[in-house]
């Protein structure tokens, strides 16, 4: 779906850093308004003052903590209210602590899972009846992850919220994809904060701006997912045909080398 950016609202959840911010960044200076969530308020006050300095856009900070339903729920009756209509919602937040399973913690474990699971999944539900009421075929995006597509050493519980991530937007698509243009991001290994936690070699790492980039490009096509970068992408579908005890062991034999 092609989205005007004369006179398009943007909501981005999970815009203070990484790729959020960065995609944030690319659709101001298009001309877009955009509004910016996470919890950390001052970090999008920032934000908001550069973007305000020579973007053609506009925009503005809505303080958000995803994982609590009730401000969810305040949010979304604040921001409709307030603006005629939203045309894109894009979830971008997410949580990474990497580690083996058995150092997941309980409440390591509720934590990601409250911020990466429940806090898409109870955002959709509060958002979907407004952006219905629109009726002008607005856009709804969640970003994933490639790691969702295979179970991967030291992911947990990361990896599991995005494979259920992939599966909860793939049912919406198939449930409301007539009169909403849902969209899935699978991205690879991109430099962020998150990232930056890891203790081994990323392959074809890329920078959170060249994410944002092909995300922005990736909104105004057709296709349903926007996955990148493709040398990897390809190879993780590729892998996910195969059988999957051959696949598991290889990753196993290739993290003892």
């Amino acid at each position: 779906m092609k989205i005007s950016s004369k006179d398009s609202t943007t909501w981005i959840i999970g815009a203070s850093t990484g790729i959020g911010a960065e995609l944030a960044n690319s659709l101001v200076k298009n001309g877009e308004t955009v509004i910016l969530s996470s919890r950390n308020e001052e970090a999008l006050r920032k934000m908001q003052k550069t973007m305000s300095e020579g973007f053609s856009g506009n925009a503005l900070v809505e303080p958000l903590d995803i994982s609590d339903s009730q401000q969810i729920l305040s949010s979304v009756d604040r921001l409709f209210l307030k603006h005629r209509k939203i045309h894109r919602v894009i979830i971008m937040a997410g949580l990474y602590d990497p580690g083996p399973i058995l150092e997941a913690t309980p409440s390591k474990t509720e934590n990601i899972i409250k911020t990466n699971l429940m806090g898409p999944a109870n955002l959709v539900h509060a958002v979907l009846p407004k952006l219905k009421n629109q009726r002008n075929y607005p856009q709804l995006v969640i970003c994933a992850s490639l790691v969702g597509v295979i179970g991967l050493p030291n992911g947990q519980p990361y990896s599991c919220t995005k494979a259920a991530l992939i599966n909860f937007t793939e049912s919406l698509y198939v449930e409301e994809g007539n009169w909403l243009d849902v969209k899935l991001i699978n991205p690879g290994f991109v430099k962020t904060r998150l990232t930056d936690l890891n203790n081994f070699k990323m392959p074809a790492l890329i920078s959170a701006e060249k994410a944002a980039n092909i995300i922005n490009k990736g909104l105004n096509k057709k296709a349903f997912e926007i996955h990148f970068p493709k040398k990897i992408s390809l190879l993780v579908k590729l892998l996910s045909i195969l059988p999957r005890e051959s696949v598991l062991r290889l990753i196993r034999y290739l993290k003892k080398r």
